[in-house]
């Protein structure tokens, strides 16, 4: 219902003077075998909508303009660079054809996922995998992404939905467009409404380095320079100015980054940014993390399925990216520290959380006693120094401060969240936004879980973003419930 309107806000400016891009049938071939496979089993439908029609002149947003001829493979190992500086944010230095997604097949996997309120899909895409710059703390990387483009874009130029996942792991094999997990009810709603789409694996995650878990700042870079990429993937005119942040669980905490550095380090266009069940650290004890050092004789069960995996996976990562990969176990204790780390650099999160609870019954099994005693020092005023106090600095500065003049904040909660608690995580965000400046649109869903949480709720955000971008009042959630107090 928000297709004319949106088009009319957004197609405005389009140069119909700019060149097509180059057919899709010198875009490419994937390598091996599985990726053959797809492409034969999800060629176009001749019935899908493309470039024809009264906006034929208009630059394609379903065909990229830069060579796509990498095997999917290579997407993963990152060549050799030139120097970087800000000029080279977003340049794209792998690009691979990956699938065809029909507009049939694009609702049967959202039908899969469950969506709530899923309507069928108006058109059909096609799938590339790409590794991009982008800025990482001290300097430089690459990150690799999944990219989505529609046949018949929902508006010319065609806005840009970035889309932050949730943690998978530290491991490369767990990264998203390797696995395309949690990417059906979280990204393919958008697809299916004619957006072109980018997901990134966050820097360092799927393609070699550290994955800095959590870190604020290297979350919102690789997400604003996915915009970037998407844009030098492209004609110039395919794309529109303004784009979408839109994340659940970790990748909501890297959207609301995204948020806070969009007009300092991003293009300053994000209109719009979609937080489901975010997890996002906005103190020293977010995620418990302080609570549990204080109770090295309780079991660690007793703290639920993720916070202790969220202590080994973004300790091991910091340590690892500062001091090294000899010091990433620097937190645990010395006969489980090789293990552990071995362990959260091989396996994906479910399977680290299980290793976790079995290797560490009780919360003091996680920590070495000194690192504790040392980082609790610095948490209660006493002298500390060196790696407690490393981590404690950087936790201190990793809390960054959302833009009050930045895009609105669509904030989405279910009360019943065993992963990111409503009275630890949602309603202390709430309460740092508000402190910040910023009021958020909060849809409080009663009936939802973590997991629930994007199917139940993906197809109002898209409705509100569609408002946002269209210049429209955005719609009320129609959820229904209360954020209780914050509970730091």
């Amino acid at each position: 219902m928000f297709a004319l309107p949106l088009a009319a806000a957004i197609a405005c400016g389009a140069d119909a003077a700019r060149p097509t891009a180059q057919p899709i049938a010198d875009a490419g071939t994937p390598a091996d075998a599985a990726a053959d496979a797809a492409l034969d089993a999800a060629e176009p439908d001749a019935s899908e909508p493309d470039a024809a029609g009264p906006e034929a002149a208009a630059p394609r947003v379903d065909v990229p303009a830069l060579a796509c001829n990498d095997a999917i493979a290579d997407v993963y190992v990152t060549p050799h660079l030139p120097p970087f500086d800000a000029s080279h944010r977003g340049d794209v230095v792998r690009c691979a054809l990956d699938a065809y997604l029909t507009s049939s097949a694009i609702d049967a996997r959202i039908a899969a996922a469950a969506v709530v309120g899923a309507t069928p899909a108006v058109t059909g895409a096609v799938t590339y995998r790409i590794a991009y710059r982008t800025t990482r703390p001290g300097g430089d990387g690459a990150s690799t992404a999944l990219v989505f483009l529609p046949h018949a874009p929902i508006a010319r130029p065609a806005p840009v939905v970035v889309i932050g996942h949730p943690t998978t792991g530290l491991a490369d094999p767990c990264a998203p467009s390797r696995t395309n997990e949690g990417l059906d009810n979280l990204a393919l709603p958008w697809i299916a409404a004619g957006y072109a789409v980018i997901v990134p694996d966050y820097a360092g995650l799927g393609n070699g380095g550290v994955q800095r878990y959590l870190d604020a700042r290297d979350a919102a870079y690789t997400m604003l320079d996915a915009v970037r990429a998407m844009r030098k993937l492209m004609d110039p005119g395919a794309l529109a100015p303004r784009y979408l942040g839109v994340g659940f669980s970790q990748g909501g905490g890297a959207v609301l980054s995204m948020q806070a550095f969009d007009r300092t380090y991003g293009e300053g266009g994000l209109a719009a940014a979609v937080a489901i069940s975010p997890e996002w650290q906005t103190r020293i004890n977010s995620f418990g993390f302080v609570d549990m050092m204080r109770a090295p004789t309780s079991l660690t069960i007793t703290t639920g399925i993720s916070k202790c995996v969220v202590a080994v996976m973004r300790s091991e990562a910091f340590f690892d990216a500062t001091r090294g990969a000899a010091h990433a176990g620097d937190m645990f204790p010395a006969s489980k520290r090789d293990a552990i780390v071995q362990n959260a650099k091989s396996i994906c999160f479910k399977e680290l959380g299980a290793y976790v609870q079995a290797v560490a019954p009780h919360l003091g099994d996680l920590f070495d006693d000194a690192f504790r005693a040392g980082f609790l020092a610095c948490v209660d005023g006493g002298a500390c120094a060196g790696a407690p106090k490393d981590l404690y600095d950087y936790l201190a500065a990793n809390v960054v401060s959302a833009d009050p003049r930045g895009a609105p904040i669509l904030y989405v909660q279910g009360l019943l969240d065993s992963i990111m608690r409503p009275d630890e995580e949602a309603a202390c965000n709430v309460a740092k936004l508000a402190a910040d400046g910023v009021a958020p649109e909060l849809c409080v869903d009663g009936a939802s879980d973590h997991g629930d949480a994007p199917k139940r709720n993906v197809v109002f955000a898209l409705r509100w973003a569609a408002a946002v971008l269209s210049g429209a009042s955005p719609p009320a959630c129609d959820a229904v419930g209360v954020l209780p107090p914050c509970s730091p």
